[in-house]
């Protein structure tokens, strides 16, 4: 069973070396990388095309953001799992032979595993865990609309099959892979967490998510609409009111405040306590605070 790692790549030129050492230090080989060059002006590309190993393809594409570009990478993965990572994160040294081994059971369809977030100076900020697990996908679905299980797409390995069909979101800078990771999600029957660290996540200052995190916010709240549209009826009207009030907790921590109209309609349609009852309490606090206050206080804690 072969994994394939789908990396897309826009002027990380810095990272390329780190994120390709991480994959030969794998303590298992059978695995293809997919570097997707996604326009890159930098020396990306040339740096990619002086990789000299056969597990590694590297596809040139004209610049369309991260979602086209996984997109791309699943067109030409060969693998029967894949996984993806972010050109400037890392995988621990037994990721690949630890997402691969529960794939032996027919019914596992996605594994999920623990994450470290580091800084630039390679120290660890926070650790992730999930207790083992087996769990219907259903039930995984409103807890990510909870926030209880993270979205991104990368720290986990799916069945490629997975990806049959899904609509790609365009023109988002936040929230485009939790709109991937949903659709997956919805064509999945069994999810299992398992407690083993598989990723490291770097904070890079100038990543989109930290730069400019105010503007692009509101391109999370556009992802949960995306969402809704494609498997709404799916999650269900409360999964959908709790992974919009998700969003609006985030934009609202990112320094959005009630001026802002996308923010406004969020509160004034999804708000109840039943569904706010659902998230962390330091959300739910956050949103209380903006819907009767006017105040953010998510900016506080």
């Amino acid at each position: 069973m072969k994994l394939s790692i789908i990396i897309p790549v826009y002027n990380g030129e810095k990272w390329i070396d780190q994120c390709y050492q991480s994959m030969v230090r794998q303590t298992c080989n059978d695995w293809e990388a997919i570097f997707v060059d996604d326009g890159s002006s930098d020396k990306s590309g040339c740096l990619l095309d002086g990789i000299c190993d056969t597990r590694v393809k590297v596809i040139h594409t004209s610049n369309a953001g991260v979602a086209v570009a996984r997109e791309i990478g699943l067109l030409h993965a060969n693998g029967d799992i894949v996984t993806f990572l972010d050109v400037d994160d890392s995988l621990s040294e037994n990721a690949c032979v630890t997402f691969i081994a529960p794939f032996v059971d027919n019914a596992i369809d996605i594994v999920i595993g623990g994450v470290v977030l580091l800084d630039y100076n390679h120290k660890q900020v926070n650790e992730i865990k999930y207790e083992p697990a087996v769990l219907s996908a259903d039930s995984v679905l409103g807890l990510a609309c909870r926030g209880k299980v993270r979205w991104q797409l990368w720290g986990k390995a799916y069945r490629k099959q997975l990806f049959e069909n899904i609509k790609t979101p365009t023109g988002l800078r936040n929230g485009e892979d939790m709109a991937v990771f949903m659709q997956a999600l919805s064509h999945a029957s069994t999810v299992i967490t398992i407690p083993n660290i598989l990723y490291y996540y770097y904070q890079i200052p100038t990543s989109v998510t930290h730069a400019k995190a105010k503007i692009v916010s509101i391109d999370g709240i556009k992802a949960a609409a995306f969402t809704q549209d494609v498997i709404g009826k799916r999650l269900g009207e409360l999964n959908v009111a709790c992974l919009f009030l998700l969003m609006a907790s985030a934009a609202l921590r990112s320094g959005l405040d009630m001026n802002n109209e996308y923010l406004r309609e969020v509160l004034q349609r999804y708000f109840s306590l039943k569904a706010i009852s659902q998230l962390p309490v330091h959300k739910s606090i956050s949103l209380i605070f903006a819907k009767y206050m006017r105040f953010n206080f998510a900016k506080f804690i």
